[in-house]
């Protein structure tokens, strides 16, 4: 599993852009997950879970979050339109973000997936955020932890959905059956650091 730190303005950009979502767009939306009742307790929650996450997954892979941030520029300009599941720029790849409510073990969690969310090719990449309050304004002051815990393909969801409960009609991958992401690492200095040494030693 992979641990991503987002600086305090990254943070503060994911969240604002979570703000946003809550009275238009995926926001205003009817939940495939939970209830209309519980859908709006944990509107703020959720929404800024899920921009958070999708922040972090853009650090993770590009080394920064600028594709993220472009990316949310060009969805608000449309906010009521659908990404058909394209979060970070052009990608065939979903940002799946969770919150830690119950458990402090990421093991206990998994990938959850409604069935109109699921494309042909698509890769779905899981994300936990851990705190200890579910309030996003308490977020900056003591970040949340974030953990990258795997990944699966659209291909690799169950065709059975989750029958019963809060998350009735999800489909679940269990954490421990996700793919491991690899420890990517960005040394943007390398090839610099590298050329003033190789001078000194010639």
């Amino acid at each position: 599993m992979i641990e991503i730190e987002l600086s305090s303005d990254q943070l503060k950009g994911a969240l604002y852009h979570a703000s946003l979502n809550c009275g238009q767009g995926i926001g205003a939306m009817k939940s495939q997950i939970h209830d209309d009742q519980m859908r709006q307790e944990r509107m703020r929650t959720d929404q800024a879970v899920g921009q958070v996450a999708t922040c972090a997954v853009a650090k993770y892979l590009h080394g920064h979050t600028s594709t993220y941030f472009q990316t949310r520029f060009h969805r608000n300009q449309h906010p009521n339109s659908s990404d058909n599941g394209y979060d970070l720029g052009c990608a065939n790849l979903d940002v799946k973000g969770g919150f830690m409510r119950y458990w402090k073990d990421p093991r206990k969690y998994g990938l959850l997936v409604r069935p109109y969310e699921v494309h042909e090719g698509w890769v779905y990449i899981h994300c936990l955020l851990q705190h200890d309050t579910e309030n996003p304004d308490d977020w900056i002051d003591v970040h949340p932890k974030i953990t990258l815990t795997g990944w699966a393909t659209a291909e690799e969801l169950p065709s059975t959905p989750i029958a019963e409960g809060t998350l009735k009609g999800a489909l679940e991958i269990p954490v421990p059956d996700l793919h491991p992401l690899p420890p990517i690492h960005y040394n943007w200095f390398a090839n610099e650091w590298s050329r003033e040494n190789s001078r000194a030693i010639r």
